[in-house]
């Protein structure tokens, strides 16, 4: 009996204990600009109310550093992508193509476009059977992609049916005599880009980059043709030529790695950008000169 009755206060001393500390929650919904990081506890003399913490929405003082680490990070993955397809390069050299005249870019650039259009030019036989590939509807749609990417002073109605001969040629025959009247248009295109003295280099380069966008067509790769034209790709091959210090080691290369080799300096130009833009925005955070010290 004396053990039941001390079990019994037992039980009614810790429910008398439990009914003055309930657990309350506090609201843990934190206001604007700030976000819960965590709790406490306040014990009172009824309940334990639970309180939130609220840390303000603000980056740690070594985001900027983060990000800069991440940014170079990316740069090194560019470097090596290009590294691998046989051109030494690296953030340096891209830097210092960047402090280069545009005048000497656009040099650069017609020199190797130049290069490139000779190469076409010499791969005549193999090139002609390539364009039995070609068809109305490929020819058509990459023309439709040209006219609306190139300004009007540059269209050549000429050039545009030129290649539709050749699509609609009946036979091999008859597409390698339409193939080989293309070309010609094409060496004359170059000479008045490559002659031209009323041209800015500038318009040179953009009549050169049509011109071997042109030949990319009509040589089976519609989708390359279309793409070299643009702005951005001369660009990319004024880079690539600066850096292999050898025009003629372009050349050499495949239309398919030419599309990865522009891809990745495309890429690399906007992860460099985005590497001084944090390189600024750390030193602005942290009043220091130099770079962040990245660990990997």
């Amino acid at each position: 009996m004396i053990r039941q009755a001390a079990c019994a206060l037992t039980i009614a001393l810790i429910a008398a204990l439990s009914s003055l500390h309930t657990a309350a929650k506090a609201d843990t919904v934190c206001g604007p600009g700030y976000h819960h990081s965590g709790e406490t506890r306040e014990v009172t003399a009824t309940e334990i109310i639970i309180h939130p913490v609220c840390d303000p929405d603000q980056e740690p003082l070594n985001a900027a550093e983060s990000k800069f680490c991440a940014a170079k990070l990316k740069t090194v993955a560019d470097e090596r992508a290009i590294q691998q397809m046989n051109f030494t390069n690296d953030v340096h050299g891209f830097e210092m193509f960047a402090d280069v005249s545009q005048t000497q870019k656009e040099e650069l650039q017609g020199k190797v476009i130049d290069a490139l259009l000779d190469q076409g030019f010499e791969a005549t036989t193999m090139a002609a059977d390539s364009a039995r590939s070609l068809n109305p509807i490929n020819v058509n749609g990459a023309i439709k992609k040209l006219r609306a990417s190139t300004p009007a002073w540059l269209q050549s109605q000429v050039l545009e049916t030129g290649l539709r001969k050749i699509a609609a040629a009946n036979g091999k025959p008859g597409m390698a005599v339409a193939y080989k009247n293309f070309v010609e248009d094409i060496k004359n295109m170059k000479e008045v880009a490559d002659t031209g003295v009323d041209m800015s280099e500038d318009q040179k380069n953009a009549k050169l980059r049509l011109a071997l966008g042109l030949l990319k067509i009509a040589q089976k790769d519609p989708d390359l043709g279309v793409l070299v034209t643009s702005v951005e790709f001369g660009e990319s091959l004024a880079y690539l030529g600066y850096i292999s210090s050898n025009v003629d080691h372009l050349t050499s290369v495949t239309d398919s790695k030419l599309l990865q080799l522009n891809s990745y300096t495309i890429r690399l130009k906007q992860d460099v950008n985005k590497l001084h833009s944090d390189k600024q925005a750390w030193a602005e955070a942290t009043g220091n000169r130099g770079e962040p010290n990245c660990q990997n």
